[in-house]
């Protein structure tokens, strides 16, 4: 079961927003790696840089394909954070981690538009 903590954390996320999060946090994701466990891809070697396997950690802090997303991630999060795994459960710096998902385009035939709530209110005003 999830704990209280975690369910505060998601109560209010749009319900593909938490299953992503969900799926990173327990490394049950749509990834190549993940994918390749089940037999469902031929190969677990990330298929954006062809360099490692694609998992978690590849994805959000390693992949090369995705340095100018990680960049914006980067300067979007709290003042004094790193990008570690810890933002998975960090509420402050979920907007930033959506964004870089979204950004990336990698579970948008998924998932569907991971623009982050409330963006496109934003965008409207003056």
């Amino acid at each position: 079961m999830p704990s209280d903590r975690y369910r505060k954390l998601i109560a209010t996320l749009p319900k593909r927003f938490a299953s992503i999060l969900t799926q990173l946090r327990t490394n049950h994701v749509p990834l190549q790696a993940y994918l390749h466990r089940f037999k469902l891809v031929n190969s677990p070697i990330c298929p954006q840089c062809n360099e490692h396997p694609e998992m978690v950690v590849h994805y959000l802090i390693y992949c090369s394909k995705y340095t100018n997303q990680r960049n914006g991630l980067k300067r979007n999060l709290k003042r004094g954070k790193r990008l570690d795994l810890t933002i998975l459960g960090d509420k402050q710096n979920l907007p930033a981690l959506f964004k870089y998902i979204k950004a990336t385009n990698r579970f948008e035939d998924v998932y569907g538009d991971f623009t982050p709530a409330g963006a496109t209110q934003n965008h409207q005003q003056p």
